[in-house]
């Protein structure tokens, strides 16, 4: 079932359970804030702008005012959203019905936090932890789910976009998930050795 909501574009993607930290200071957005202030919109999409600007299609996650941090004199502010489910845009507006700001109509995905049934990828995430515990401080519970793992591995915000354009519980998203920790594995590696005055090649 689609639904309309007001809609932020920004090029990152975060994962349900997680908060973002945003700065709110053009005039059209410090309205949409106030919309979510009053309760007029209690929910906002924010398409996931990486590869290409906001259009059909994209993924993105629905999110709702979860605080405001500080209001600044001159009318900006700095806020924290909830993320709460993920969305596919189905249409995009730069001005919405009678707003200032985007809108448009969103199939919210009820994404389920799917539980990470996969005893290699915990395995070495454990030994990553015990052997960078600075760099890497994950919390790893056997129970967990893949948006809590997704939401603390130091990985860029496109591959975690791939992974959920994936299908849910596939090989595909397996096989990146485990790539990208064995990555994250040889460049914490590779920091350790430069630290210690080693260079490679």
């Amino acid at each position: 079932m689609l639904q309309a909501l007001p809609l932020f574009p920004l090029p990152l993607i975060k994962m349900p359970g997680e908060l973002l930290q945003l700065h709110i200071f053009e005039p059209r957005y410090r309205k949409l804030l106030e919309d979510l202030k009053t309760g007029e919109q209690p929910l906002i999409g924010i398409p996931c702008t990486i590869e290409e600007p906001a259009q059909a299609g994209q993924l993105g996650c629905l999110a709702r005012l979860k605080s405001i941090i500080k209001t600044h004199p001159d009318g900006r502010a700095d806020i924290y959203l909830e993320v709460i489910d993920l969305i596919q845009l189905d249409s995009y507006s730069p001005k919405w019905l009678d707003k200032p700001y985007p809108g448009g109509q969103v199939q919210v995905l009820n994404a389920q936090n799917s539980r990470l049934q996969d005893h290699w990828l915990m395995q070495q995430l454990r030994l990553l932890k015990a052997q960078y515990p600075l760099a890497l401080p994950l919390s790893l519970q056997n129970d967990m789910g893949e948006f809590d793992l997704l939401s603390q591995l130091p990985i860029q915000d496109k591959a975690k976009l791939h992974y959920l354009q994936l299908p849910p519980a596939s090989k595909a998203r397996k096989a990146l998930l485990h790539y990208e920790v064995k990555q994250l594995g040889l460049l914490l590696m590779q920091q350790k050795a430069v630290y210690k005055g080693f260079c490679f090649n």
